[in-house]
This record gives C-alpha cells, structure tokens and sequence, in this order.
C-alpha cells in the first residue's frame, strides 16, 4: 500500500469564502505513512514520517520560487517505525528548545527509541526502553529559569495503568528516572503543551478513563506545571467530560493562541465534537448564565449565588452571634446537602482529599435530606385564610434543611405570576388559618435577601434563603415528625417583606408525605413543573 504527501497553502482572507487553496506539492511516498508529527529543528518547520520498515523520514518545509515544498532533510533508519512523538512542536512557543524524537519501533512494537538533535543538527540516539506492545509516547523539551535543559517522557501503554508516571532526562547518564506521578489518573493519551512565552503556562492535558462514581465515560483533564512540585501538586484546573471513550486526542492553538481539542473514539465512535475552552478573560458570566439556564435543575437547584448567601450569613453569624468555628462548620455542611456540592473529596489535594475521606467525618459528608417540605397553595381570601387546592391554586413546593441551633435553609420552586419584588418573603405560623407568627430571625441587607432565579419554563423561579434563632419548639416538632403531623405552616407573601399580603401557604410535613400528596391530588402536565422530579425522600 503507498501514501501520499501533499503540502497545501492557504491564502487567507477576513471573508472565508474568498480564501484560496493551492496545492503546492503532491508526492508518492512509495509506502504507507503509519503516523505523521510536525516539529521545529532549529528555526526550521519539519514534517516527520513514520514509514514502517523503511524508518523515520524527515522533510523540512522551504520557501522556493516555485512556492513551499518539502524538501529531504534526513533518514534515520529505526526496524519498523510504528508512532512518533516530537519536541518542540509546531504548537510548541519556544521553537528554539532542544529537539528529541521518541519513535515506537521493533518487530513487536515494543520499543522506544529516544533521538535528540545533535550539533551537527543529526539525530542520535540517546536511549532505547522497552515498553509494551503498541505503547504510545509523549516526550516535552523546554528550558528551566536559569537555563537548566529539561525534558519530560510518558510512556502510555495500550491497557492504562492504575496511575500515570512522568520520567525526566538525566542530562548527566542520558537516561529517563521517574520524576512524578499522578495517582488514580489512568490515561488513555496525555500531551504537553506550552501555548505562551511564559513557563508558568505549561500544561499537561491527560485524557483518562472516568472512575466509577464519575457520570462518563472519559474526562480530558490539564495539569499546570509547578515547577518543583511538578505536575501533582495542583488538582486539574480544566476539564471536560465525554460519554464516549477518548482513546487519543490532539491540542491545537489557532492563530489567536485560542486553544482547542480533537478527540477519537473507536471506529463507530469517531465523530466526537471539536472542543474549545473558556477563560477569565472571556465573557464568562454570560457562559454561566447560559450554562445555568440550559437544564432544569429543580429541586437541586443552587447557584454560586446561594453558595455566596450561605457563607455570607453564617459568617454574620459567627460575627455577631455566640457561634465559634466548629458549629458554623457544621451548620455549612449540614444547610449545604451534598446534592448541591459539585467538588468531591477526591478532586482536592492528597492531604485534604484523605481528610475528607477520613471515616470520622463520613456523618458530615453523608447527603442531608430535608427535614420537611410544604406543599404551597393560594389564599382564595385573606380575611376569611380560606385556600383552594386544585392544580390552578397550586403555587408551589418549599424543603427545608435544618442544621444546628435553630437555623434553617430554605429552597423554594414557586410560581412567578404574583411576584411583584425580586424574591418572595417567607414567614412562619403555627397553621394557615391566622394562627400564632412562629418567631425567627434574619439579617437585612443584600448580601442576605433570598435569592431567585427563573427557570427555564418561564413560569416558575427557584429561591433559597435562611433564617436563625427559629422557635425551639418549632424546630424540635421539625426534628420529629412523623407520616401524620405537621410542624407548622410556611406562608409566602407577595412582596418582599412579610408584612405583606400573604399570597399561599403550606404545612411542613414529613417529605415523604408531602410527595404523595402532590403526586396523589395534582397532575404534574397540567401545573408544568414538578418539584420533586429529581429529589429522593
């Protein structure tokens, strides 16, 4: 079987479609080109090709009165070239680091043969390891503050390993030593990548096989680069998730130094997406807010600005109450349900991961489900308090997460036709009929008002607040409900203040039983929402 080399010039224009393609040159390369790599030797743009049993062919490109053409630099005779890895890289931004080639070779392909450039600018062979069969490279060169030469080896075998080792250069027995490991990450493909003239930009983007409590199939995760901590030191500060399997993939910059990422999959599997990355510098509360707004979240609905009302209060709390650290902490982890938590112990660093994981506090980490949950109907007549309770009197679902001394978080999914502020006021009585105003307290001011966002749907919004130094015995009754009792009732005002009208109330029950309720008196089509579609009580 023969290959083809055809090098191709593209003469840009602003409007695309007035671009124009030449095809400069067209070879025969007389063999089948098993892998293609693209590098600087010196100043100079090379194509590298992997030819089998007729070895490594390197071509440069040069600028000739007839145009670009690839022109014979070099053989080098390797048995049977079957893959390639280069340093510098065309996406490499120093072109002027040492070149290294790592060429997989051998009748079994169980060979790795490391080349470096020479003064001479010849490749010669500085080591040659013994890898698995069908193993895959990824070799890095660059040049430490203070001019320390350094290259970087990752040997990638066909069945990933449980973690992923990083060698470095010896530069004194031209020979590579284990240097760093990324524990747990099991990589099907990893390449480096220096996209600015700085080398705190350094990255590693590992493409790995997702674990079992992970929601994919493979994660393309980057690592920076931390100097004398290498690549572990840091957890990933990028990722992206695929369904499908990512057996390899490629980092490319565009002519704005816009990163993006190829990926393959098997066969029947080959049309992934063509990902691109989003930074400080882009726009990306828009992002969020698209991202936020794509799905329907309801009922684990919280933003980053709950997160925000949470910590805000209880940091108020700890300042102007009799609240030490330990209880605020445990207020956090108990208002703040794990299904609201999208970092999990083993995204943070060995040392707090191990903390995190530490069984002693496996009761702080355990979900927490609602104490309670009030099915919300409107007041047909405030003065008489008489509700209705058919789907059109509907008004929504509010849960109520309890943690210690009488504080309480509250997330409600309610209907916006009535919303006359940006949020709706929420009290506490005894019963919806006038009874007794269960006293609790909160702090004014924006840092503390509840927060709404609309949903998707247009007809409805999530909300979520506090409120401290609740009733003791209403908190108690919280504590102890059982499937017939209720704690109390839960009334929403129109305004933001409640003082307001009253606009719907609803009695705290037992979550389980509020569920049937809504399940057993409601078609959810017909209302268009459905508080508990996503939550387990």
């Amino acid at each position: 079987m023969k290959g083809y080399i055809s090098t191709v010039s593209v003469d840009l224009n602003e409007n695309i479609a007035e671009s124009v393609v030449k095809l400069e040159q067209d070879l025969n390369t007389g063999r089948q080109i098993l892998d293609t790599k693209f590098m600087y030797i010196g100043h100079n743009k090379c194509v590298l090709f992997c030819r089998g049993q007729l070895g490594l062919n390197i071509q440069c490109l040069g600028d000739t009165t007839d145009g670009l053409k690839l022109d014979y630099n070099q053989d080098i005779a390797v048995d049977f070239c079957a893959g390639l890895s280069v340093t510098p890289g065309i996406n490499h931004h120093h072109r002027d680091f040492t070149s290294y080639i790592s060429v997989l070779h051998g009748t079994d392909q169980d060979q790795l043969r490391i080349l470096k450039l020479q003064a001479d600018m010849s490749f010669a062979e500085i080591e040659n390891i013994s890898v698995s069969p069908n193993s895959h490279s990824s070799i890095f060169s660059f040049t430490e503050p203070g001019g320390t030469e350094t290259c970087y080896l990752i040997i990638l075998p066909p069945q990933p390993e449980p973690d992923l080792n990083i060698y470095k250069l010896d530069l004194e027995t031209n020979t590579f030593k284990l240097d760093d490991t990324l524990e747990g990450v099991r990589a099907t493909d990893a390449e480096f990548l220096l996209p600015t003239d700085e080398l705190t930009s350094l990255v590693l983007q590992v493409a790995r096989l997702c674990n079992s409590d992970e929601d994919c199939s493979s994660i393309i995760e980057t690592y920076s680069y931390r100097f004398y901590s290498g690549f572990s030191g840091k957890r990933p500060t990028e990722y992206i998730k695929y369904m499908e399997p990512v057996s390899d993939m490629q980092l490319v910059l565009n002519s704005n130094n816009q990163k993006f990422v190829l990926t393959h999959a098997s066969a029947d599997q080959s049309d992934l997406p063509i990902q691109t990355y989003i930074y400080k510098e882009h726009n990306v509360a828009q992002y969020r807010e698209e991202f936020q707004n794509s799905v329907n979240l309801a009922p684990e609905f919280v933003s980053l600005d709950c997160h925000t009302l949470v910590g805000k209060y209880l940091k108020r709390l700890y300042s102007d109450e009799n609240y030490d650290i330990p209880t605020i902490a445990r207020i956090y982890m108990a208002l703040m349900t794990r299904a609201h938590i999208t970092i999990r112990p083993q995204d943070f660093p060995q040392q707090i991961s191990q903390i995190l994981t530490d069984p002693r506090f496996q009761e702080d980490l355990d979900p927490e489900p609602p104490v309670a949950v009030a099915n919300i109907y409107m007041y047909v007549n405030t003065s008489t308090f008489e509700r209705s309770y058919d789907d059109s009197a509907y008004l929504g679902s509010c849960l109520v997460y309890k943690g210690t001394d009488e504080v309480l978080y509250l997330y409600c999914r309610l209907l916006l036709d009535d919303l006359t502020g940006s949020y709706y006021a929420v009290s506490f009585a005894e019963d919806c009929d006038g009874g007794l105003q269960i006293p609790f307290s909160t702090f004014n001011g924006s840092d503390y008002n509840p927060h709404m966002r609309n949903d998707t749907d247009e007809i409805s919004g999530h909300q979520c607040s506090l409120v401290h130094d609740v009733d003791q015995t209403f908190c108690q009754k919280l504590d102890n409900l059982d499937n017939k009792a209720d704690a109390g009732a839960i009334i929403i005002h129109k305004g933001e203040s409640t003082s307001d009208q009253r606009l719907g109330c609803g009695y705290l029950k037992k979550p389980v039983t509020s569920k049937i309720q809504f399940y057993r008196d409601h078609n959810e089509q017909d209302i268009k929402f459905d508080p508990y579609i996503r939550i387990s009580v």
